[in-house]
């Protein structure tokens, strides 16, 4: 992973210290049972950063109920924040063109993702950075900066305090995407492949779907089947449609469509068409004729 991040940090040119990655919540108290949020948040603390990656370690204390974005600077995640294994909330995301904030106040911070959690066992708590968590410059070097952990405190009571957090579910659909053909290697892809990066700012992309067909066809009749970015491009995609489709984890979804071979890929659909037309118009005159005979 840190492999990828330092070649696309390469690719990303723009115009040592450290940066402090750092777990906050809104209390420090919570009662067995209740559900709070604890932010993730980054600053650069006065330097230009194009790429963060690192974990959050969760205690057995705590369950993680889900991972939100809202409010989250990062617009491409390389590895989406994920619990890779128990307690492990591991992450990888690009900042093109650079992130910077100063200071480390609330209104400077600039937040990567948010972690809503379960209070499970009383005893004092801690929500800690990985010391592995690394940042790095948008120096087009792809310079490591030394990151700062700071880490969240919390005491479970059996008593439940009522500062719980409410969680309310995503009602929003992903934004809109387009989906990009390339050709050559990337993330172990080789060949023509399809590119495409959905973002949902509240929960998160959960999964990407794919549709094949040679003619166009509503959207009931699509068969879907799950997909990575990037997909091989396969021989019959060269001469039909193709639709991704980004679902959240609240199964709101947005799709897009794509013609690997440009306007040629609707050809079938418009002969298909015309063809229908015409059995339709020729079924009509026979039907007149017979009537009228």
């Amino acid at each position: 992973m840190r492999y990828f991040l330092l070649i696309l940090c390469f690719l990303i040119p723009s115009s040592t210290s450290a940066a402090l990655v750092e777990v906050t919540t809104i209390s420090s108290s919570v009662g067995v049972g209740e559900t709070f949020t604890a932010d993730v948040s980054l600053y650069t603390e006065g330097e230009m950063v194009n790429a963060v990656e690192g974990a959050v370690i969760v205690p057995v204390s705590m369950d993680v109920v889900e991972i939100r974005f809202s409010r989250s600077i990062v617009p491409y995640w390389i590895e989406t924040p994920s619990e890779s294994s128990p307690g492990q909330i591991s992450f990888a995301g690009l900042l093109p063109g650079g992130y910077l904030n100063a200071g480390t106040d609330e209104v400077s911070k600039g937040n990567l993702f948010s972690l809503v959690l379960r209070a499970r066992e009383e005893g004092v708590a801690t929500l800690s950075v990985s010391p592995a968590t690394s940042a790095y410059l948008n120096d087009g070097e792809g310079t490591s900066l030394s990151v700062q952990e700071g880490n969240a405190t919390v005491e479970i009571s059996e008593d439940v305090s009522g500062t719980g957090t409410t969680v309310t579910s995503d009602s929003e659909s992903p934004e809109a995407f387009d989906i990009q053909m390339s050709e050559g290697t990337l993330f172990g892809t080789e060949g023509k492949m399809l590119v495409f990066v959905g973002i949902d700012k509240d929960s998160g992309i959960a999964r990407y779907e794919i549709a094949r067909s040679l003619i166009w066809i509503p959207e009931f009749m699509r068969s879907y089947v799950s997909v990575t970015s990037p997909a091989p491009l396969s021989p019959f995609d060269t001469y039909g449609l193709v639709w991704v489709r980004a679902v959240d984890t609240y199964e709101n979804s947005t799709n897009a469509h794509f013609s690997p071979s440009g306007i040629f890929g609707y050809v079938p659909t418009i002969v298909l068409t015309i063809l229908m037309c015409v059995l339709i118009a020729y079924l009509l005159i026979r039907k007149k004729a017979i009537i009228t005979s």
